[in-house]
């Protein structure tokens, strides 16, 4: 049998290896998870402690230890991503991908309960990325095993992401082979289960897995969202994905998918459904291209970013910067240092992910990696490239890789061009790479060391100095225009920089109507007479404006009445100078007066003052908070 839910003692506080548990996550009767971080590191990761009684099972140590070979090649944008596997104190764990998003359980459960359906849109989106990531796994021989709406979570861009993957590969197959279907390949029980998951999202209630006489008691909601033909034709689909003679059975996931987008094109009963069970609305929902990670907007969801950057993930719906991408791609090709400036909100971590790195991407033969320069810019390095050099550690070896790499670049004993060299030649042969350093800024605002700022200038000067005909690494940062001067006082660095820069200035007019216009007419959402007009207006010619105009859309996009965005939508949420103002004002006079000094304390945390420059945004450490302040943060 399989193991029965251990509760294991609460680790909030607590730190395994270099990674600090801040908060629980919840768990399963496998393991518990909790939100950690480490330092050096900039996105939070999940640690999931493995529950005792799945321990004890025969080869668990041999699987365990195995683990980290078996998903060193998995790197899909809907399966969660494994970073490392530890030991501490007789505590085995696992370190992934940190999912900030809303299940899929949650999300069916809070339509049901409003009595909402999601459209036949939504449902293909979603199968369609799951499908994928099967297909995806199985071509490299792993299969899930447990797929279920619970362990579906969406990231804040609205991406579908399968998490879990891992389990099956720890669980002694003889048990999980005992609560399986035994007549059906590891592929078919993950495409059956997915077929479970469709039948939820078709109206479906919770699955009984022996359903009598193999009848489908479902649709009582969606019959108000879907014709009888339509219904049938789903019913239909969900009876041939759960069919319990494997002969009869799907052979792919994809199958599955292809016959669902044949139904797109009879009935689009619903354009647009927010996601009810989150609290911040998710941006924007997509699907991934036989291009790796490109994706493509789905219709009737929303197509702007809001007070986000644009990401490789969402290229295709990134316009009005098309001249500097071009001016960008040709630059690489013959500068090793590439400096992106402009002011705040100008759009510079956008036009690097969602414009050069895709093209990068698709031309081939580049290894690129990304970072920003935080507290601790050399360890932040060190951290980023040691995965590189050696790809298969345990959760210890990787962190006193990290540190050793750290104080080895420190004492100058290997310098950023012999790691490099290194790395390509080991791993990557026959790769460029690129490294992107976002918000250089950060070396100036949140490192107060000087002389490690110098060194890491240095490190860069140093690498990048190959001559032409030897050159494999390159560099492009973005950098806030005000902080220009402290980065030229390095005499070598500005040196390196003649030349290598492109200022990205406020977009012209004609640049922000594409940027308004086009993502909405791949969705078939029009804008009423003139309204682009009035907001490129509103816009005017002013820098870092961007953001506030992203969001505005955002808002606009969620009022759009019959397909289109309207006059009396867009004075609603205030106009492009006023939606955010609004927005706020909204969330802050929600709280009671005890919760607004609190959210007035924590928002404080997050602005550095300038000196001689605007002020910045920083990251707060949980340290910084007292537990009342945390619980709202």
């Amino acid at each position: 049998m399989l193991p029965n839910s251990t509760i294991t003692a609460n680790l909030v506080g607590q730190k395994l290896g270099q990674y600090h548990l801040i908060s629980g996550l919840g768990g399963n009767e496998f393991f518990t998870v909790y939100k950690a971080y480490y330092r050096g590191a900039y996105d939070y990761v999940a640690v999931k402690v493995l529950h005792s009684s799945l321990l004890g099972s025969p080869g668990f140590i041999d699987r365990f230890q195995n683990l980290p070979g078996a998903f060193a090649d998995i790197d899909h944008h809907s399966i969660c991503k494994l970073y490392e596997c530890g030991i501490q104190d007789d505590m085995f764990y696992l370190v992934t991908e940190f999912i900030d998003g809303v299940s899929l359980a949650r999300e069916i459960e809070s339509r049901q309960r409003k009595n909402q359906s999601f459209s036949l849109t939504e449902i293909t989106f979603i199968v369609q990325a799951i499908g994928q990531s099967i297909d995806y796994a199985n071509g490299l021989n792993l299969f899930h095993g447990h797929i279920k709406p619970a362990n579906i979570l969406f990231t804040q861009e609205g991406v579908p992401v399968l998490t879990d993957f891992e389990l099956s590969s720890l669980i002694d197959p003889a048990e999980f082979q005992s609560v399986s279907t035994t007549s059906f390949t590891d592929i078919q029980r993950d495409i059956k289960a997915l077929g479970w998951v469709l039948y939820q999202l078709a109206g479906g209630k919770t699955p009984d897995p022996s359903p009598a006489n193999g009848t489908l008691r479902i649709f009582d909601e969606a019959a108000a969202y879907y014709s009888a033909h339509m219904l049938e034709l789903l019913k239909a689909i969900i009876h041939k994905a759960i069919e319990p003679t494997p002969d009869n059975h799907f052979q792919r996931a994809m199958e599955m998918v292809e016959a669902l987008q044949t139904l797109i094109h009879l009935d689009e009963p619903v354009t647009h459904i927010s996601c009810t069970a989150q609290t911040s609305s998710v941006k924007q929902i997509t699907v991934a291209t036989d291009t790796p990670r490109k994706f493509k907007a789905m219709p009737g969801m929303c197509p702007y970013q809001g007070l986000f950057a644009f990401h490789e993930e969402n290229a295709q719906l990134f316009f009005g910067r098309e001249i500097f991408i071009d001016q960008l791609v040709n630059m690489v090709q013959q500068k090793p240092i590439i400096m992106v400036t402009g002011p705040s909100g100008s759009g510079k971590s956008s036009v690097v992910y969602a414009g050069l790195v895709p093209y990068l991407r698709q031309s081939g033969g580049w290894k690129i990696v990304a970072l920003r320069p935080g507290l601790e810019p050399i360890q932040a390095l060190a951290a980023t490239l040691s995965p590189l050099l050696v790809t298969d550690m345990t959760e210890t070896e990787r962190s006193q890789k990290n540190y050793q790499l750290a104080e080895e670049m420190l004492c100058q004993h290997i310098s950023l061009f012999e790691l490099v060299t290194q790395i390509l030649q080991d791993n990557h042969a026959g790769q460029q790479m690129l490294l992107v350093i976002d918000q250089f800024e950060e070396l100036y605002t949140l490192c107060s060391d000087e002389n490690i700022r110098r060194h890491f200038l240095d490190m860069i000067v140093d690498a990048t100095s190959a001559p032409v005909f030897q050159r494999k690494f390159y560099v492009v940062l973005t950098l806030r225009v005000d902080f220009l001067g402290q980065v030229l006082s390095h005499r070598a660095f500005a040196d390196r920089l003649y030349q290598a820069d492109i200022k990205l200035g406020p977009m012209n007019r004609s640049e922000l109507k594409r940027a308004i216009e086009n993502p909405a007419t791949q969705q078939g959402v029009t804008f009423e007479d003139g309204l682009i007009e009035r907001i490129l207006n509103d816009v005017g010619n002013e820098p870092g404006t961007l953001p506030l105009l992203q969001f505005a859309l955002t808002q606009l996009w969620s009022a759009q009445h019959e397909s289109q965005l309207t006059h009396q939508a867009y004075e609603e949420i205030n106009g492009v100078t006023g939606a955010l103002a609004r927005y706020a004002d909204h969330i802050y006079e929600a709280l009671d007066t005890f919760s607004q000094a609190q959210a007035r304390r924590v928002l404080m945390r997050l602005v550095r003052p300038g000196e001689s420059t605007e002020d910045t945004r920083r990251l707060a450490y949980r340290s910084e908070l007292d537990e009342v302040d945390w619980q709202l943060a």
